[in-house]
């Protein structure tokens, strides 16, 4: 080892492997680079560098603890499982878990309480909920750190490509898929996994270094989002909207909980719409269906902010444009009024405001686009875990508030810009010119007010007839839950016929849950 330190290799070396590994241990190199060391006889895996003695002695004794505690109990675990141990000197605690390719979840000898993992969900219902989907997750990040002596029967595969075939069909067919993923992230991971080896499910593989790489692909693709990992992300996608729950999601736009789907909205929304030309009230919209019951839709919002950046950079041209014309405005020899410079035209204060709304409008367009790339909002890759409260504590209201900022500006700054542009004309011109100019003001002014008028009644009706379909479903609820009479005809329970609705809304689930 000294001689490696300088560079010299002695002579007829030809295996680089440690040879002092502890008898019954087997040293792993995980394709990230990390090492990880595996017990065959016990099944057991630890990234604890067992090369250490102080480590190796620790981990030989919490192994012997928990297997005695599991004859005590008198437990029988599943013939695959397999036992995780590590070391956190840091925190001086040690941490362990059992995991399991048949149940298709993680276990512990005692009570564990995983409230933290509960983060992507405002509340967890059941056993079944938790168990069923985020325990499953976190197998195949297990599956993710220890590849290489994991067996993936072919059923995973099968059932990885089917998942990724569905996602791709959601996409294109609903428009309020709740699938976070794109379709052209789907047909990348389809390829990759499509070029994985058909023999490679079979035990008789070539290296450990194939078995790493390969396993490694399928619980990237098996795990949270395609930055992140592929079949976890099936299971969050199924713990995340409440798959085999009374309420589960099927749309984007389905709220889960009685008291997300009535939220109001707030009072400083309805105080400045009006002032911002009623744009918070389309960001809200959109906003509440992708950030649902304290969830986050993430394609739904890259797609929502890849549209606010064309928007952004649309804006930050047209301001920049007013604002030269505003410029060439203010040069015009007859605005400037030389006999008094202290005092100023109409016309010239009404540019000058102009400006500056100008100027507000390009600077806000260029702060939140950059905002959005330096904290990772635009593509809500693994920088957003950090601003992932932030952003639910801001608050669809806020955050529509704040995107209508950059094109309200600029509205305003066109307005008075105009008026500045009437006001010179109306200034000691000709009475013919002033005729002129104003009834073609009128008429392009009563113009564009009808079309406005006609957008947002539009907008009222379609929102006055989603709150009065909600009612409706509520009250047929509570009709359905009344004991009818023999004399009601109902739907024929034993007809086969699919109803209008595969998805009503379900009453809300009692909060008191000890999961």
């Amino acid at each position: 080892p000294e001689k490696a330190v300088t560079g010299h290799v002695p002579p007829y070396i030809m295996d680089f492997t440690p040879d002092t590994i502890p008898s019954g241990w087997t040293r792993f190199l995980h394709p990230q680079g990390s090492l990880y060391f595996h017990h065959k006889e016990k099944s057991v895996l630890t990234n604890t560098n067992i090369l250490d003695e102080d480590n190796r002695n620790i981990i030989t004794e919490t192994m012997n603890q928990i297997f005695r505690k599991l004859e005590y109990d008198n437990v029988e675990i599943p013939s695959d499982t397999q036992l995780v141990i590590d070391v956190r000197w840091d925190k001086q605690i040690i941490g362990y878990y059992f995991a399991t390719l048949q149940g298709r979840c993680l276990f512990w000898a005692q009570e564990k309480c995983l409230e933290p993992l509960y983060k992507r969900v405002t509340r967890v219902w059941s056993h079944s909920h938790m168990l069923g989907h985020l325990i499953e997750a976190e197998l195949w990040v297990h599956y993710q750190h220890f590849p290489h002596v994991q067996v993936l029967p072919p059923q995973i595969l099968r059932e990885l490509k089917g998942f990724l075939l569905y996602t791709a069909t959601d996409q294109i067919f609903n428009a309020n898929t709740t699938s976070e993923y794109s379709i052209e992230e789907v047909d990348k991971a389809l390829s990759i996994i499509n070029s994985i080896p058909p023999d490679f499910i079979s035990n008789e593989r070539s290296s450990a270094h194939e078995i790493g790489y390969y396993l490694c692909i399928v619980a990237y693709n098996l795990a949270a989002s395609l930055s992140r990992k592929l079949i976890n992300a099936a299971a969050l996608h199924r713990f995340d909207n409440h798959h085999g729950q009374p309420n589960a999601r099927w749309h984007r736009d389905d709220f889960l909980y009685e008291d997300s789907a009535e939220i109001p909205r707030s009072y400083f929304l309805r105080l400045t719409s009006p002032l911002l030309f009623f744009t918070p009230e389309t960001y809200y919209q959109s906003l509440r269906n992708i950030m649902n019951d304290g969830n986050v839709f993430f394609e739904a919002w890259r797609i929502f902010v890849g549209e606010l950046h064309q928007e952004w950079k649309e804006l930050i041209i047209i301001a920049t444009v007013l604002l030269a014309a505003n410029m060439a405005f203010l040069a015009i020899p007859s605005l400037d009024n030389g006999d008094n410079p202290e005092l100023r035209s109409p016309a010239q204060i009404c540019s000058y405001i102009s400006i500056v709304t100008s100027v507000c409008s390009i600077v806000l367009g260029q702060l939140f686009s950059r905002y959005h790339r330096i904290k990772g909002w635009e593509r809500f890759d693994e920088r957003i875990t950090e601003n992932y409260d932030l952003l639910l504590d801001i608050g669809c209201s806020q955050l529509a508030v704040m995107y209508s900022l950059p094109y309200a500006f600029l509205t305003w700054s066109l307005i008075i810009f105009l008026v500045a542009f009437l006001v010179m004309c109306f200034d000691k011109t000709h009475n013919d010119v002033k005729l002129s100019i104003g009834v073609l003001s009128v008429v392009i002014l009563l113009t564009m007010a009808y079309c406005v008028y006609k957008i947002r009644d539009n907008d009222e009706q379609r929102s006055q007839k989603a709150r009065l379909f909600r009612y409706y479903d509520r009250l047929r609820y509570l009709f359905h839950s009344y004991p009818r009479s023999s004399s009601w005809r109902g739907p024929n329970p034993d007809s086969t016929e699919l109803h209008d609705n595969p998805n009503p809304h379900t009453p809300p689930v009692p909060q008191v849950f000890n999961v």
